[in-house]
């Protein structure tokens, strides 16, 4: 029900009888049925937070405009996130051949072709996929319904050989040179592990206009 509050005026508790119990999962029958007590602070707090929670979405302006970014705009590039899994070879910008499965998703053989992926296979079968302006969209929904995998270190995760640690360095890093970074607004050079390291990143100075294209926003679920 949370996509429903994209538009107010499809949210359920908008509908005519105000709102109710989510239809979709089990509910327990009577009030107080798990033993709780009814009175007290700690009861008076429940029902604040139901009447809060209660609270109906505020429509939408009438001239408000929604634009949707899709196609090679979009901002997820594959549907489930496997592919950001698959080993990727910073120097060859390709998949590389690996057999650790409970490291990589080895499904994905694709290379970039200017500035689109274009697979030879994946999760989908054997049949060549192009998957287009891969590096240039504005920002990533990361999002992994089918894997989750682990990382000693947030410094660990830029360092990794995963489609997803390159699109970290590429948004996060703009210039990388041998074993050091040179940030594109002119901060000073440091070592890789260091100016890799999200405290590091933070801290340097704002981009200016003219590279702040070269920064990416990420959301995950």
């Amino acid at each position: 029900h949370l996509e429903w509050l994209k538009l107010p005026q499809y949210d359920s508790d908008g509908k005519p009888g105000g709102p109710g119990l989510d239809p979709t999962q089990r509910h327990k029958k009577g009030v107080g049925a798990d033993g709780g007590s009814r009175e007290g602070p700690e009861a008076d707090r429940i029902r604040e937070a139901v009447v809060l929670g209660n609270t109906k979405a505020e429509a939408l302006p009438q001239e408000t405009t929604i634009y949707c970014f899709r196609g090679r705009d979009g901002l997820t590039p594959h549907l489930n996130g496997e592919i950001y899994w698959q080993p990727w070879d910073e120097k060859t910008q390709s998949s590389f051949t690996a057999d650790d499965t409970s490291r990589f998703d080895l499904r994905f053989s694709c290379a970039l072709k200017g500035g689109d992926i274009e697979c030879r296979k994946g999760n989908w079968g054997s049949d060549k996929r192009v998957i287009e302006n891969f590096f240039g969209r504005i920002a990533y929904h990361l999002f992994f319904s089918t894997r989750k995998n682990s990382v000693r270190s947030k410094d660990h995760a830029f360092k990794e050989s995963w489609l997803l640690s390159e699109m970290l360095r590429r948004s996060l890093a703009p210039l990388v040179k041998g074993n050091a970074v040179q940030f594109a607004n002119g901060a000073a050079t440091a070592p890789l592990a260091s100016a890799l390291a999200p405290s590091r990143l933070l801290d340097a100075p704002a981009p200016s206009k003219q590279e702040r294209g070269r920064y990416k926003i990420f959301t995950y679920w």
